[in-house]
């Protein structure tokens, strides 16, 4: 697709404001003992994700460093809002909009977003991007990372299976217990 001299894309990522990271540090607020343990869980295993997307964007910036047609941006974002006004300064020149959707992940990039969401399965910026708040109109594909974790003897479930989020949370307990070989 970014190879048609008739498109030009845009890669935006957000990057977290030292706002932001001071509220991820302290919690954001009251959490549960079973929040507390997720969000320890999750972020051992984000750290893995954390270089690995590094390596990703970094090939991807190499690579097309000398394409005028694909820019790539990031943002400094502290909190939802500033997330909005960063997605809205550029909604009137682009007619489609890829978006990620975290799975259980709570993000002060994102915090707000959610509250009057009328589409949650479309996670939070795809959400905004599809209300009738988004003054332009755009397609949105929206994109799940599937999790092979599943509650079922076949090893086959969708990222919303019932259950799904317990059965990730005890997986990853279980590995993260584990004393290292």
């Amino acid at each position: 697709m970014s190879e048609n001299p008739g498109i030009n894309l845009t890669v935006m990522r957000f990057i977290a404001g030292d706002d932001a990271m001071d509220i991820a540090s302290v919690g954001g607020g009251a959490m549960t003992e079973q929040t507390e343990s997720r969000v320890v869980m999750v972020s051992v295993d984000s750290e893995k994700e954390k270089m690995l997307d590094e390596e990703h964007i970094n090939e991807f910036r190499t690579r097309n460093a000398n394409n005028e047609l694909i820019e790539y941006v990031e943002k400094v974002v502290n909190n939802g809002e500033e997330t909005v006004a960063a997605i809205r300064s550029i909604d009137s020149s682009h007619d489609l909009f890829i978006v990620g959707r975290g799975k259980g992940m709570i993000s002060p990039l994102t915090a707000g977003l959610t509250d009057w969401s009328e589409c949650p399965e479309l996670g939070a910026i795809g959400d905004f991007l599809a209300s009738s708040d988004f003054a332009a109109t755009v397609s949105v594909l929206v994109v799940q990372q599937y999790i092979g974790f599943g509650s079922h003897s076949d090893g086959i479930s969708t990222p919303d299976s019932p259950g799904q989020s317990n059965d990730q949370v005890s997986n990853m307990e279980q590995n993260v217990r584990r004393p290292q070989q």
